[in-house]
Parts: C-alpha cells; structure tokens; sequence
C-alpha cells in the first residue's frame, strides 16, 4: 500500500480576528511538492480552500489577509440552514450586563417543544465568549445536547433561566456566586431578547406588531376613552410573569392612546393569569413625568403583594419611564388607526366636556383630552 506523502505546514500559519470572529488561516504542501495549498477555516470547523496554489507561502498568506480585509471574515463563516444568532458573525446577541460582561444565549430547538427556558453563556468579554462558546455553537447546529457542551466550558458562567419570568432554573442547592452576580443583572431587555431567540430557534417567526404597520389595528370591545392594552398593538413576544410567595403573577401594561392627552399615565395591571380578564390583583397607576405612583388594589389586604410586585416590576424595568413613555408615544401615533368592533376611529366618539376624562386621569375631559 503507497503511504500519502507527509504535509509540511508553514511557520506563517495563523488565527486571525477581526469583528469578535476568529478564523485559523492554514498553508501547507507535500514534502514532494513545490507549490503551498492555503485553506481558511472557521469556528464551526468549515473550511475554505483555493483552487489556485502559491509559489510561496508568503504569497499564500498576502492572498488570505487581501481577501480578509476586502471581503470581510465574515465571508468566511460557514452558511448553514440555521438561525443566525448562534453565528459569532452576528457578535454577541444580547445586551451586556452592568458589569460588562457579554451575553450569549441558546434555546430549544425542538418545534414541538413548548419549554421556555433559555441557556445563558457569560463571559468577562466578547472576545473571551466567542473564543470559548464555538464547542456550545457547533453542538447547537448539530441538534446535539448542547447543554453537555457547557458542562465541559471553563472561564464561563453558564445558568438557565425561564424566558415569562427570569426564574434561575435546575438549581440544585446552593447557586453558584457568579451565577448569582450574572442572573441577579438581567433585566427586562434581555428576556425580551431571550424571547426573539426562542421563535427564531422553534423557525418561527417574530410577532408582528400592528404599530409596524399601515392597517387599521382592531381591537375587540374597544370602546372611546378606554385605555388600550399593549399587548393587543405592541406584538406580544413573552408573558411578562412575576414569581412570588403564592405563584406567578402576570403584568399588563394599559395605555391611553390620545395624542392630545397629557395625563403621562401607564396602568400596569397584575393577575394571578396570563389573561387580562381575569379578576386582578390590583393596578399600579405610574406618572413617568411626575414619578407620582398610585396603588389601586382590589382588595385591601393585596396592598402588600401589590407593592411587592410593583418593586420586582421596578427591578425588571430599571428604565421604565422610558419604556412607558416610548410605548405612549408608539400609541398616539397609531391613535387613528385604532378601531374596535363598531369599525369607527375611537377619535370620532363624543365625550361632553364636564365629563370625568375616560382615559382615567381623574380630570375633567375639557382640562384633560378634550383641552384642545
């Protein structure tokens, strides 16, 4: 049997980095041959390689750096069939944490499975995280247990939590201290940013909102001066769910979508179900000018869980005056396209100006809505 001739590999062989993605630029000949092969491989393993050879290996690397930096290292990334946000192409996919450490996230993949949990990958830094993630990356492509790539990770911290509601999940005994630190930082951004993942890993697509769109936004048993539910115009990704000592609780944020209404006001409902029409706990009444913060439970002795809840909503949203007042804004700007079942613009009804506002600010309508 003829043995294959040994390949000599050059001293000018490399790993390049460019955008937070590593390439491993290799040259190499057989020990009989005068001409070097050049093969560009990437962080899934999938290689490049040149039809044409070089008559030396300096000649060999001065193509792959040219082509690097005409083309980009992306163009060397292998394109497969697959969700995009587990190629370190696209760079880390979530929102770093307060203390800047980077964010990579894996999600089921399996179509029939409902799970809502999210595998959560840290690191100190995004080159550190694409660096180690590529055994995770690679398992998830391959439809492997990719949880079992993590398990032999070092330099990361890894944990799962639950998409709704930002629970730390499979904990056995004692968490982890920089698990701890890591899931103690995520907010609401990044569960919204765990919820993209998710319907992008069943190949799903995203919910579409009706604010991206031109059409009339229909919303059942809307009735003039009603605030509107988010969920309904917004494109709903996730539940936003709250844990606590009697189960989880669900939050809902309510809007009053008249342009020319000051009142600056969110209602954020709770209740002990997903649905918004079930009996609540009570509502959180929010100026996001003002600050001015109002508990309306509907039961005295909820008080207590009311601002217990407000506080973990508080937490999840550390920006929430921005959230709420961009979330207005999205909605006064639709306000002519909002319609219920009676096919009439919620604008074209008449509210007599002695009236009580019915965007529920306590003022009468012509000092409120009706000012102008």
């Amino acid at each position: 049997m003829e043995e294959e001739p040994e390949l000599i590999n050059s001293a000018l062989e490399r790993q390049v980095t460019q955008d937070g993605l590593t390439v491993n630029i290799y040259i190499y000949r057989g020990e009989t041959e005068d001409n070097w092969l050049l093969e560009i491989e990437d962080h899934l393993g999938g290689s490049t390689v040149w039809d044409d050879r070089f008559p030396t290996e300096q000649a060999a690397l001065d193509e792959a750096l040219k082509v690097i930096d005409e083309d980009g290292i992306e163009s060397f990334t292998v394109k497969e069939d697959l969700p995009t946000f587990v190629d370190p192409q696209m760079g880390h996919f979530a929102d770093p944490l307060e203390d800047g450490s980077v964010l990579w996230a894996f999600t089921c993949t399996a179509p029939d499975c409902d799970c809502r949990d999210v595998l959560v990958v840290t690191a100190p830094s995004r080159d550190e995280l694409l660096e180690r993630v590529g055994p995770i990356a690679g398992a998830w492509a391959r439809r492997e247990v990719y949880r079992d790539a993590v398990k032999q990770l070092e330099g990361v911290t890894s944990f799962s939590v639950d998409i709704d509601s930002g629970a730390l999940l499979e904990v056995d005994g004692d968490v982890a201290p920089d698990v701890q630190r890591a899931w103690e930082q995520l907010n609401g951004v990044h569960l919204d940013q765990f919820a993209e993942l998710w319907h992008l890993g069943k190949g799903a697509e995203l919910p579409v909102s009706p604010l991206d769109s031109t059409e009339p936004i229909h919303i059942e048993g809307l009735q003039s001066g009603v605030r509107v539910l988010w969920d309904d115009v917004g494109g709903l990704l996730r539940s936003d769910c709250y844990e606590d000592t009697d189960g989880g609780v669900y939050a809902h944020e309510y809007y009053c979508p008249a342009p020319r209404c000051d009142c600056d006001e969110v209602m954020v409902d709770f209740a002990d179900d997903e649905s918004e029409d079930i009996d609540s706990i009570g509502a959180v009444c929010f100026n996001f000018t003002s600050g001015k913060t109002t508990f309306e439970p509907s039961r005295p002795a909820e008080r207590q869980r009311l601002g217990e809840l407000w506080q973990l909503f508080c937490q999840r949203y550390p920006n929430k005056a921005e959230r709420f007042r961009a979330r207005r804004r999205n909605l006064a700007a639709a306000f002519d396209r909002i319609v219920g079942l009676q096919e009439k613009p919620i604008a074209s009804t008449k509210v007599p100006r002695n009236a009580i506002c019915p965007c529920g600010s306590g003022k009468k309508y012509k000092k409120c809505c009706g000012r102008n």
